[in-house]
């Protein structure tokens, strides 16, 4: 495969309002918040739909399959076809899928219009990621994608608490209504303030060639594959313990449902803490460097809590290690994937979403195992976390000394 001609000059490229940032914050936490903001209404939505609580929360599982499967084409498509058309077709598809939602007449119909509107939603985050290595350097794009991956932190938490307030005093059909109106604002927003960034096109192949061409050609890169086994790794222990915390603060601590909520929060702590580090580090200190410090932290923080919990189990340790672990992962998620988008930026969308996708099953991963061993006990958690850590750390390094070894991605 090879590259085109540039068709966007590098001056074009650049973005004509200094509200690029926070418009990229706001795409991204779109997609975050599109995910899990209807979950608190589940129980009312099952009522007004005359269907059970497991078939509403299938919406939520089949979304996130739809959600990682379309990464692996929307990023592709947006390196042949540019990111500004992509992303605004999808943003167009997010505000029609979620005003249909809001008039779903069944669990069935309301399935299938979630497939649809994760399709749309996941390019916030990948075109998003993608825009911002278009602009920058691999160590400038990673302390701009800590900055955005900091703000985004409170969107899990806030987002489904919003959804809550909007079924109470509304009803849960205005949450969709809600996404519809947010969506068409960032619309709007990226179609006024958003250039064309990419300066190069990919050519030569055709469509579905090209595409299966570009992940063999990353598959075959070990510096690619260091830096999707850290972000594996650290997906696979976030979605550990957000899955395996329920069971041990409220069954194993006793802690109330609600008190627990709050608690859920305190390790997000961490993460906006990793972006804030890495953004102060990484440009003086280099991406790999950090990395090569940061999956040993995470390694050893994993080590720790596994070796400390084993003798003295009580919830505030557990807090404490999980913030000193999901620093560790803050520091990391936005080096791997600055350096994961770096390594051909003529493919830098289908390294994007092959890393998006990977992180999405690692995740998948981690909650799997929690629901075969997860019990009230805080050591499965941490045994669990300490293997996906370890893969995080073996897999950067050996694929590291591998890289350095073999020729670049071309």
């Amino acid at each position: 495969m090879e590259s085109g001609s540039s068709t966007v000059t590098e001056q074009e490229a650049k973005p004509r309002r200094t509200g690029l940032v926070l418009l990229l914050i706001m795409l991204c936490a779109m997609s975050v918040t599109t995910t899990t903001i209807y979950l608190p209404a589940i129980p009312k939505m099952a009522q007004d739909l005359q269907a059970t609580a497991g078939e509403i929360q299938a919406t939520l599982s089949i979304y996130l399959v739809a959600y990682a499967v379309a990464q692996l084409l929307l990023g592709p498509l947006s390196d042949r076809y540019g990111r500004r058309p992509v992303l605004l077709l999808s943003l167009g598809a997010v505000v029609a899928t979620s005003a249909a939602c809001a008039l779903a007449p069944s669990a069935l119909a309301l399935l299938g219009l979630r497939v649809l509107q994760a399709v749309g939603a996941c390019s916030g985050v990948i075109i998003g990621r993608v825009i911002v290595r278009d602009l920058y350097d691999r160590s400038e794009a990673a302390r701009l994608l800590s900055i955005i991956a900091a703000s985004v932190t409170v969107a899990p938490a806030v987002g489904p608490a919003f959804g809550g307030l909007i079924a109470d005093f509304l009803g849960w059909r205005y949450i969709f209504v809600f996404l519809a109106l947010a969506a068409f604002g960032l619309l709007i927003w990226s179609a006024a303030a958003l250039p064309e960034t990419m300066t190069r096109r990919v050519g030569g192949l055709g469509l579905w060639a090209g595409i299966q061409a570009d992940y063999r050609r990353l598959f075959a890169s070990p510096a690619f594959l260091g830096y999707a086994c850290c972000n594996f790794g650290i997906y696979g222990g976030f979605y550990t313990f957000m899955s395996g915390m329920p069971l041990i603060f409220v069954e194993g601590f006793g802690f109330s449902t609600s008190a627990y909520g709050l608690l859920a929060m305190v390790p997000i702590v961490g993460l906006f803490l990793g972006g804030v580090l890495n953004a102060r580090l990484t440009v003086a200190l280099g991406l790999d460097r950090m990395l090569d410090v940061s999956v040993l932290i995470l390694a050893g923080a994993a080590v720790l809590g596994l070796v400390l919990l084993s003798f003295l189990a009580t919830p505030w340790l557990v807090l404490g290690w999980l913030v000193l672990w999901t620093t560790a992962m803050g520091i990391i998620q936005p080096n791997a994937l600055a350096g994961a988008m770096s390594i051909d930026p003529a493919i830098a969308g289908a390294a994007a979403a092959l890393i998006g996708f990977l992180q999405i099953m690692g995740g998948g991963v981690g909650s799997a195992a929690m629901s075969i061993v997860g019990n009230a006990s805080p050591i499965p958690m941490c045994a669990t976390i300490l293997g996906l850590s370890v893969v995080s750390a073996i897999g950067w390094t050996g694929f590291r000394r591998l890289g350095r070894s073999s020729p670049p991605l071309r």
